[in-house]
């Protein structure tokens, strides 16, 4: 398992590939909905690290659902319904081809994943 820099490392990285997505292909409706999944990854791995930090270990979606939610991890209630909505949408756009246009995802980047990112600290 990876360790909690490397999440936060993998974080970064998603971060700025959806980043990258939404700059140069904003028009393409495949290339926003993977920006949204990596967005939602983004948010993943930031909480992630998180835990790790903590000295819980998730490895599965399930499990990492439940250790957020779990009060005596520390997340806060705006944090935890940031990484679910985050989650939600990036279901939408893999399992259902929900589209997106360019103001929403960036909104996804500037609202839901900062809450997160200014939760852990990045």
């Amino acid at each position: 398992m990876a360790d909690e820099a490397t999440h936060r490392a993998e974080a970064f990285a998603n971060r700025r590939i959806a980043e990258r997505l939404l700059a140069s292909l904003s028009n393409d409706p495949t290339a926003l909905r993977w920006a949204v999944t990596a967005t939602f990854y983004s948010a993943l791995h930031a909480m992630t690290a998180h835990l790790i930090g903590l000295g819980v270990a998730v490895t599965s979606h399930d499990d990492r659902s439940i250790a957020l939610g779990d009060l005596r991890n520390g997340v806060p209630p705006d944090a935890f319904k940031a990484y679910q909505f985050l989650k939600r949408r990036s279901t939408g756009a893999r399992y259902y081809v929900q589209t997106f246009a360019p103001w929403q995802v960036r909104r996804l980047l500037d609202v839901p994943l900062a809450v997160i990112f200014d939760f852990v600290g990045l």
